[in-house]
């Protein structure tokens, strides 16, 4: 469906039934990089402006990525960001779903770049009202654990990034949003 939206995926070739409820899919091959990997230097504002391009798409297609981090973005022989991984994604995305995309990303760019270059690249792309909703969602619970643990290590860069963006949306001092996370508990019944 992102393929069809226009958005630089890896094609799909075909889909193979591996047994039971269990599918594999068969994608064509991103040479390049991972976006984690490059070098700072290598990482352009044309880049990050090109990957917010992709991920709008994405999100106007209704189409939530949910691991939208450095290491699921290629960065192809030619220079350009490709989106891989949609093992978590969801079609019929919810705001809130599309949201915490954006900060993910965000945060991802900043540990990369800096808090500035990566919400001035996304405001050039999304603009102030697509980047507001994600402000409240610039926190640690929100984040996957491999941006929360490497954003952490980087003292004050999350709130950094939050107030970057604060400024860009336009926005007065925003609250951050209600968040808890949930875990499994194995519950028996008689």
């Amino acid at each position: 469906m992102a393929e069809r939206a226009g958005v630089r995926v890896p094609r799909v070739d075909r889909v193979i039934k591996a047994g039971g409820p269990t599918a594999l899919l068969v994608m064509d091959r991103v040479e390049g990089r991972s976006l984690g990997q490059l070098p700072a230097e290598q990482i352009s504002d044309d880049l990050l402006q090109r990957l917010w391009a992709e991920v709008h798409k994405l999100n106007r297609a209704g189409i939530a990525h949910r691991s939208l981090r450095a290491a699921n973005v290629m960065i192809g022989d030619d220079g350009r960001p490709w989106l891989t991984d949609f093992s978590f994604s969801e079609l019929a995305a919810t705001p809130r779903q599309k949201d915490l995309d954006l900060a993910e990303l965000l945060a991802s760019l900043a540990i990369l770049t800096s808090a500035d270059r990566a919400v001035s690249s996304a405001a050039a792309v999304i603009g102030a009202p697509g980047l507001a909703p994600a402000v409240p969602l610039l926190q640690p619970l929100a984040l996957s654990a491999a941006t929360r643990h490497a954003i952490t290590r980087e003292d004050g860069l999350l709130a950094a990034t939050r107030s970057a963006a604060v400024a860009a949306s336009g926005l007065s001092v925003q609250p951050l949003a209600p968040l808890q996370r949930v875990g499994a508990r194995l519950c028996l019944v008689r």
